[in-house]
């Protein structure tokens, strides 16, 4: 009891001074238990890189995931959650909340030194938060275009952008090959229509100056690029004169990808000002090379000795999982845990069989002289298949959501849910009580493929989606 003595309903005669103080009393108790319930909850959603969906504890995997087991375990595991089976459409997918045969993605990755990128007139998801009053911060791996500003997050719907615009580089000195040849006819075709468009812009008076240098892409019959390499790892904002701020954290080489985008993540948590914040927060864990500190490899000394990628794999996702639950701890010491949702999934199953063992990554690839082959450390069991293929094992992704603000928790949803689904989830969420429009429309929206699936996830309701497209490409040639 609160140690007032009082009877209800009120004698006659009761003091007028006593009622109003029962009143006051009542709505301080009452009144931030309204407001929290009306304001916009903070929302996280956090891509794996290449996880498979047999390698999370709560699968059933040897692989230490505790953090990730508490979250799943106390949410809602979404069973039958289906991306694309490589990263660029799945990103494509998630930021649009269309399917890739919509985009230009359904072909695949955009590799290293393409000159192409997700459409300039795609609405996408930081876009759509801000049009809402969201602060918007996109932390980890972009893999969605970087030819020219106007296709990096920075121009795209985010507030800032702490990460890399590649597929994917070293765990540690941020450097990533080149891809070897010349350029294509298209390519050249392409670098001619972006001068022209850039010459236009500096005769209005502004100032170009390109995301990636364009040494980059030159290469002569003399000098292939193949041995190259580039440093990709940078933070860009604004500046309080709306100046674009280009930082290359060089200052970072050294320290290990997952810990310093975890870093930068609690940062921007910390630092959140009054706005509620849509944080993407993408890791290249679990992707090639495999790579992890010692202390993350020694927890599996003992049980995985026979496969060393298989090990450091297993120690990548440890240091994710310890990243995931360090921001946790952070949401709740900044008092903003019971207002955030957190999403957690991968962008494809992991690659598995065997592969030819290289001696660089993704865009870059040089076999070794011995030609030797390696078995890929994921696991998608007992799911056929994995990137790359469109069976489960490589569409089928690990996902759940946790939050205080789901009605049911502490379940398994089987209710059909897509990568693209997020787009309309996430606008059903912080729109349910906005009483007015949008404060603003940043540019028209093309028609979307999102279905909202809160109320399945939030309250176990039967899901609206049945189906979802996945446009086969055939190799007409064979």
């Amino acid at each position: 009891s609160s140690g007032i003595n009082a009877e209800w309903p009120l004698r006659p005669g009761t003091s007028t001074k006593m009622i109003l103080y029962l009143i006051i009393l009542i709505l301080t108790i009452v009144s931030p238990l309204i407001s929290s319930h009306h304001q916009s909850p903070n929302i996280i959603f956090i891509f794996a890189d290449d996880l498979g969906n047999a390698d999370v504890g709560y699968m059933g995997s040897e692989i230490l995931t505790p953090n990730i087991d508490t979250l799943a375990h106390s949410g809602v595991i979404l069973n039958q959650h289906y991306v694309q089976p490589q990263c660029s459409p799945s990103r494509a997918a998630f930021v649009t909340g269309r399917y890739p045969i919509h985009t230009g993605f359904h072909d695949g990755n955009i590799m290293q030194g393409e000159l192409w990128g997700l459409g300039l007139e795609e609405f996408l998801i930081g876009e759509m938060f801000q049009e809402y009053g969201y602060k918007t911060h996109a932390v980890g791996k972009w893999h969605l275009g970087w030819r020219t500003w106007r296709h990096t997050p920075i121009h795209r719907g985010f507030d800032s952008f702490f990460g890399f615009y590649f597929c994917a580089h070293d765990h540690y000195d941020y450097t990533c090959g080149l891809r070897s040849g010349n350029k294509t006819s298209s390519e050249n075709r392409t670098e001619r229509r972006m001068r022209k468009y850039n010459k236009k812009l500096v005769k209005q008076g502004l100032s170009i100056r390109q995301p990636i240098p364009d040494n980059y892409f030159k290469s002569t019959k003399d000098q292939d690029k193949a041995g190259q390499k580039y440093f990709d790892l940078r933070e860009n904002y604004f500046d309080e004169n709306h100046r674009l701020v280009d930082k290359m954290r060089h200052d970072l080489k050294g320290q290990y990808s997952a810990n310093v985008f975890t870093d930068a993540a609690i940062d921007k948590i910390k630092n959140r000002g009054e706005d509620p914040f849509f944080m993407y927060l993408s890791y290249m864990n679990v992707h090639s090379p495999y790579q992890a500190p010692d202390h993350y490899l020694d927890r599996y000394t003992s049980h995985m000795k026979a496969n060393k990628d298989r090990k450091s794999y297993a120690a990548m996702m440890s240091s994710m999982d310890e990243g995931i639950g360090n921001i946790t701890k952070t949401l709740i010491a900044e008092g903003i845990y019971n207002n955030t949702i957190l999403v957690f999934a991968s962008d494809n199953g992991a690659n598995v069989g065997y592969c030819k063992d290289t001696e660089d990554v993704e865009g870059g690839v040089v076999f070794n002289k011995r030609n030797k082959q390696r078995i890929e450390p994921g696991s998608n069991y007992p799911l056929r298949g994995g990137k790359r293929s469109i069976f489960e094992g490589g569409i089928r992704s690990v996902a759940f959501v946790h939050s205080p603000l789901l009605q049911v928790q502490g379940r398994t949803s089987n209710d059909l849910i897509h990568v693209v689904d997020w787009f309309s989830t996430f606008e059903d969420i912080i729109s349910d009580g906005f009483t007015k429009p949008p404060l603003y429309h940043i540019k028209n929206r093309p028609p979307s493929d999102s279905i909202s699936a809160w109320r399945a996830i939030s309250q176990g309701l039967p899901e609206k989606r049945k189906k979802y497209r996945l446009r086969l490409c055939v190799d007409t040639t064979a």
